[in-house]
């Protein structure tokens, strides 16, 4: 029998967290059967390049990269970030399916090694492809430039922090993204940011799904974009749809965007108002919250300017956001 899509249906009460042995699991775990299901899947998957002007198989496609990127820089091809996994990315593709339909942008922060990028181009042979990277490594610049290649006109790579390019090409280009994965950098303030940039991407109200990677699960990397997701979703800015958490290290969720609810201030990341002051609060984080809260207040000094732009507004219609230039200035200093 086939594993069902999504997750769902395989929640077990017995399965515990692995971050608390005597607390069950909230959310549905990957099972082996599920796993196995996903990457079948993503191997059926065909990708029809126009630059080869034939089908292929997906992962024949990234085989083609990853011999491009050995050969033009054969000694740092292992210098990369993490990569979601197989059955992690089929789940992503599920997701989007699902939620967005056929979309004609996809935005994703986190290019890498390119494995990504080639399953949205392929899995949405209609959509443009917009990747946010800090592009450090010759192993993502060697992907940009065989996608680029390999699917003229449909891939763009925008280069730098988030947190200053994020803001600016949302500004340029209001409503513009139907699919939205956030896999970037892992601490408060950044998840805080490309969670609330994104929204800013989201062309329709209901036909649209942001994806958040390392979150929910027990290892470091996940634990300041959990908070930030978790905020934002408690504020009622993300309508959480779904999570799967992978074992110890790896979780992702999945959700839409209210794009009529207020933008919460950023400080609401460092913890509710007074926790420093409660009795029970550690030593270290009644020294941490207000340092986090003066650190979110310097880099986000207008953070309810971070607004929904009405559709259509362009680069030179600032109108509807307020302050924006102030917040994209002062972010990154």
């Amino acid at each position: 029998m086939n594993a069902p899509p999504l997750g769902k249906g395989i929640v077990d009460a017995t399965l515990k967290c692995p971050w608390d042995a005597d607390a069950a699991c909230h959310w549905p775990r990957v099972t082996h059967s599920l796993r196995r299901h996903n990457e079948k899947q993503l191997a059926s998957r065909a990708c029809s390049s126009f630059a080869h002007k034939k089908s292929l198989s997906l992962e024949a496609l990234q085989l083609q990269m990853r011999k491009y990127q050995a050969k033009m820089h054969p000694s740092t091809l292992q210098l990369r970030e993490g990569m979601a996994s197989k059955a992690e990315l089929e789940s992503w593709l599920q997701v989007a399916e699902t939620f967005a339909g056929e979309a004609h942008t996809v935005c994703e922060i986190g290019l890498n090694g390119g494995d990504s990028a080639a399953a949205w181009l392929c899995s949405f042979p209609r959509a443009s492809y917009v990747s946010f990277d800090l592009a450090r490594f010759n192993v993502t610049t060697d992907a940009a430039d065989f996608l680029s290649t390999a699917f003229p006109g449909r891939f763009t790579l925008v280069r730098g922090s988030t947190l200053a390019t994020l803001p600016q090409y949302a500004r340029a280009h209001p409503r513009s993204c139907d699919i939205m994965i956030v896999d970037g950098g892992h601490s408060l303030e950044v998840g805080y940011s490309d969670l609330s940039y994104m929204r800013m991407l989201a062309r329709d109200p209901t036909r649209h799904v942001v994806v958040m990677d390392d979150v929910r699960c027990a290892a470091w990397w996940c634990h300041s974009p959990t908070i930030a997701w978790s905020y934002l979703v408690q504020e009622g800015v993300i309508r959480e749809e779904g999570c799967l958490n992978d074992a110890c290290c790896s979780g992702w969720c999945w959700g839409r965007y209210d794009l009529t609810a207020p933008q919460p201030a950023a400080s609401g990341i460092c913890g509710p108002p007074g926790i420093e002051h409660h009795r029970n609060t550690s030593t270290f984080m009644r020294r941490f919250v207000p340092h986090c809260r003066a650190r979110a207040k310097r880099k986000f000094p207008n953070s309810s300017s971070i607004r929904i732009a009405r559709e259509g507004a362009g680069h030179d219609d600032r109108s509807s956001l307020p302050g924006e230039v102030d917040v994209v200035n002062k972010q990154v200093t």
